[in-house]
C-alpha cells in the first residue's frame, strides 16, 4: 500500500499525534511544543505501549524516535502498519534522529524495500517549528503563524534542569561501558546525550559527545587507541562538570563518571 495523501488536522483544528521516544527530555520536548501549537498529543516511552496506544487511538500522525530500546523505529513503524486498520486513513509518518543525515541515508536505502516510507526526517533537536510543519504535511500550521514561532526559549530552563539530570544519570553509565568495551551501549548513551545538548543549546558540550561519538560508533572504537579514547572521555567529563557548575548543579551521586582523581577508567 503506498502512502495515505490525506492531510492530518482538518481546518480549525490540531491533529492527533502520538509521540514514541524512550528519552524523557526530547520527550517531553516534543510533546510541549505541539500542544502549544494547539495539538492533541499522547506520548510513550515504550514500543510495546506506543504500538497498543496506536491501534486503539488511530492517531494521525506518528512521531518516532529511531534509537528505541530493543528495537529501533523502522522496525516499529512496519509493525504498525502491517497492525493497521485496513478501513482506517494511514497516519503521516515522522522519524527523529540526533544523527538525522545517517538517519536518511537508511531511510533511502530502506525505501527501496519493502518497508515503511516515513514522510519527514527530523533532526533532534527539531525547532518547535519544524515539528509542527512536519505534523501538518505542507499544509498551514494550526494556529497559523504564531503557532510556528512556539518560542524554544520558553522551554529552556526546564529542559536545562533535565539535561543536568541526564548527565548525572547517564555518564556514569557511559564509563561502565566503555570500560566492559560495550561500544554500542556507548554509542547508544552518547546519542541520548548528543539530543539533549542540542534541546538546550549546550555547544561546547555537543561537540565534545560528537567526538566521543564519531569514536565508538559502527565499531570505530576497534581501530582506536584506548588511550585516544579516555582522553576524549574526560575531556568531555571535565566538559559536563563545568556546564553543572554554570547551572548551579553539583556533581553528587554522578557516581564513577566524575574522577575527582583524575584517574583512567580501564579501557580493554
Amino acid at each position: 500500500m503506498g502512502i495515505n495523501a490525506s492531510r492530518p488536522g482538518a481546518a480549525g483544528r490540531g491533529s492527533r499525534v502520538l509521540v514514541l521516544d524512550d528519552h524523557a527530555l526530547s520527550r517531553d520536548y516534543t510533546v510541549a511544543a505541539l500542544r502549544q501549537a494547539g495539538h492533541a498529543v499522547k506520548a510513550e516511552a515504550e514500543p510495546a505501549a506506543a504500538l497498543t496506544q496506536a491501534l486503539r487511538w488511530l492517531p494521525e500522525v506518528v512521531i518516532v524516535d529511531i534509537d528505541l530500546p530493543g528495537i529501533d523505529g523502522w522496525t516499529w513503524l512496519g509493525r504498525l502498519l502491517n497492525a493497521w486498520p485496513r478501513a482506517a486513513a494511514r497516519p503521516r509518518r515522522v522519524v527523529l534522529s540526533a544523527d538525522a543525515d545517517r538517519c536518511a541515508v537508511t531511510g533511502l536505502r530502506i525505501a527501496l524495500r519493502p518497508r515503511p516510507q516515513v514522510h519527514a526526517i527530523l533532526s533532534k533537536p527539531a525547532t518547535p517549528a519544524d515539528l509542527v510543519a512536519a505534523v501538518a504535511g505542507g499544509a498551514r500550521a494550526v494556529g497559523g503563524a504564531a503557532a510556528s514561532r512556539t518560542p524554544r526559549a520558553a522551554l529552556l530552563p526546564a529542559l536545562r534542569r533535565g539535561l543536568q539530570r541526564d548527565l548525572r544519570m547517564q555518564l556514569p553509565l557511559l564509563d561502565e561501558r566503555l570500560a566492559a568495551g560495550d561500544f554500542a551501549g556507548a554509542a547508544s548513551l552518547l546519542h541520548r546525550l548528543i539530543a539533549s545538548s542540542r534541546m538546550c543549546r549546550q555547544r561546547a558540550l555537543e561537540l565534545r559527545l560528537l567526538k566521543l561519538y564519531e569514536r565508538v560508533r559502527d565499531g570505530n572504537a576497534a581501530t582506536a587507541d584506548a588511550g585516544e579514547i579516555a582522553a576524549l572521555y574526560f575531556a568531555l567529563v571535565s566538559c559536563a562538570a563545568r556546564s553543572q557548575r554554570l547551572a548551579g548543579a553539583t556533581a553528587s551521586g554522578s557516581g564513577a563518571a566524575f574522577r575527582p582523581d583524575g584517574s583512567s577508567p580501564s579501557f580493554p
